[in-house]
């Protein structure tokens, strides 16, 4: 099949695809995860993309790494593939969030259920690309089953370096103290 006629999909948060057949799989992930699957013989494929690590069971759709994994895993054994023959990937879980600090954000908790749910059915990836502060994008080639990853530019830690950026002249409060400034300056998160 010739390269421009194969199909793209984009794949947004809670969404997951399996195909059979020729495409380019495209996913933009942050704290969230994906797994990507491959049988080379048959070309069966498929990415999810999880957005947080386990369900309350009541949920329907794939924005959970529990039902997201589990659906797409089991469309596979379903279909005859055993483990053995089946190349996994894993990729995503940055601490976008947390900024590198020492509480478990979103994205590691994401990479622990994905690898417990992973370890569950004896399903060793072949490649995790796992953590970081940078958000990545996968575009998978289902003809051959290459997953080309790239981390994508850092984000600013919060929104006034975003403001700051945008408009480096603005004046600043006179007052240097603030009930959300920490001593060194630093500015913590807060709900008010």
């Amino acid at each position: 099949m010739s390269a421009s006629r194969v199909r793209t999909i984009f794949i947004k948060p809670g969404e997951l695809v399996i195909v059979e057949d020729e495409a380019l799989i495209t996913t933009v992930l942050g704290s969230c995860v994906s797994l990507v699957l491959h049988h080379a013989e048959t070309g069966m494929a498929g990415l999810c993309h999880a957005v947080l690590p386990q369900s309350k069971g009541t949920e329907a759709g794939y924005h959970f790494v529990d039902q997201a994994f589990n659906h797409l895993l089991r469309q596979f054994f379903v279909s005859g593939k055993k483990t053995t023959e089946i190349k996994a990937e894993l990729y995503g879980g940055a601490d976008m969030f947390t900024g590198g600090h020492s509480e478990i954000g979103v994205g590691r908790k994401n990479i622990a259920a994905a690898l417990n749910i992973l370890r569950d059915h004896n399903l060793k990836p072949t490649i995790i690309n796992t953590g970081g502060l940078q958000g990545r994008k996968l575009v998978f080639y289902t003809g051959n089953g290459r997953v080309q990853m790239n981390l994508l530019p850092r984000q600013p830690k919060s929104l006034t370096a975003r403001v700051n950026r945008v408009f480096p002249k603005v004046q600043r409060p006179l007052s240097t103290s603030s009930p959300h400034q920490h001593p060194e300056g630093r500015r913590s998160r807060s709900s008010t």
